[in-house]
């Protein structure tokens, strides 16, 4: 008896189960059986193309400002005027005669 009954549990479940496809069909419903496994061959994926980074930037450095010492200035010192001699004369002769047409200096 137990394997009577489940032949016909066997039974009314195909009968069942192909009764119901035409509504699933209907319905937009697929049924499929996979077991998991991937395709045996690989295909490597196209070259992808990216543009490189754009290159570093360099700026140059600011120009480094020095400032010169504080420096505070004595008083300032008076400087007596320089010493002029005038040119050295000689003495005119005694004779007018020698005198006439030269200057009081050669």
């Amino acid at each position: 008896m137990k394997t009577s009954s489940k032949a016909i549990f066997a039974a009314g479940a195909l009968l069942l189960a192909s009764l119901s496809a035409p509504a699933m069909a209907h319905a937009n419903v697929g049924v499929s059986i996979g077991l998991g496994v991937p395709a045996p061959v690989y295909v490597a994926p196209a070259p992808v193309y990216y543009d490189p980074p754009p290159p570093p930037v360099y700026y140059a450095p600011a120009p480094r400002v020095v400032y010169r010492p504080a420096y505070v200035a004595p008083a300032p010192v008076y400087y007596a005027p320089r010493v002029v001699y005038p040119r050295p004369y000689y003495r005119p002769s005694l004779s007018i005669e020698a005198n006439i047409g030269r200057g009081y200096y050669y």
